[in-house]
């Protein structure tokens, strides 16, 4: 790549990429909360004593890559980093000539994004087989909640216009999510109620 388009991308980038608050309605900060208090639950889970179970380590590890990825989606909300990458993409197609024939290169990483999405997410349920019916509504959460988030990367405009619809003082899509935070939060909460009433294991 010449020197001169990467002035030109350098430039762009540093023009559309601004860090800050870039959802501070209350409906934003609300899901923000969410976020945090669903990656307080699912860490409280993580750290809470063991239970009379087999798989007691691949349930941690669920936990705490829950809570992480609580933070890292909470982190986002208002950082908006989706929306930095993708005028970045624009800079870079800009700078490269392709702007105008992008319709393609979406097309391909649309697929791919929604093809990584429902592996990952047939991954999971896998691997969570052993610990589902404790792990089963928080991971649910989580894939309607990355399900939802691949989709509004995907932007298409009718879809676009249907989350955007107005709903009880608020938006579809903040709806959307606020649902599936809670399924996030009450399931953690009701793992760690039934662990609660569960005897320790003796001492070794």
């Amino acid at each position: 790549m010449e020197t001169g388009r990467l002035e030109l991308i350098g430039t762009c980038a540093a023009e559309v990429a601004r860090l800050g608050f870039h959802d501070d309605s209350w409906t934003g900060w609300v899901l923000t909360a969410g976020y945090a208090l669903a990656a307080a639950v699912a860490l409280a889970a993580a750290v809470s004593p063991g239970s009379r179970r087999r798989h007691r380590l691949r349930e941690r590890v669920f936990w705490v890559c829950l809570a992480l990825a609580m933070v890292l989606l909470g982190l986002n909300k208002q950082l908006d980093l989706q929306t930095a990458l993708t005028d970045i993409a624009r800079c870079i197609a800009i700078a490269e000539g392709w702007y105008e024939t992008r319709a393609g290169f979406q097309r391909h990483a649309i697929l791919a994004l929604a093809a990584g999405a429902l592996a990952a997410a047939g991954l999971l349920l896998i691997w969570l087989a052993p610990i589902l019916r404790r792990t089963a509504v928080p991971a649910l959460g989580f894939v309607l909640l990355m399900g939802f988030i691949v989709l509004r990367a995907m932007s298409f405009h009718k879809l676009d216009e249907l989350l955007g619809t107005p709903l009880l003082a608020t938006r579809a899509h903040r709806l959307i999510e606020l649902a599936a935070l809670a399924l996030i939060v009450l399931g953690t909460l009701a793992a760690l109620l039934r662990r609660s009433g569960q005897q320790p294991d003796p001492p070794q």
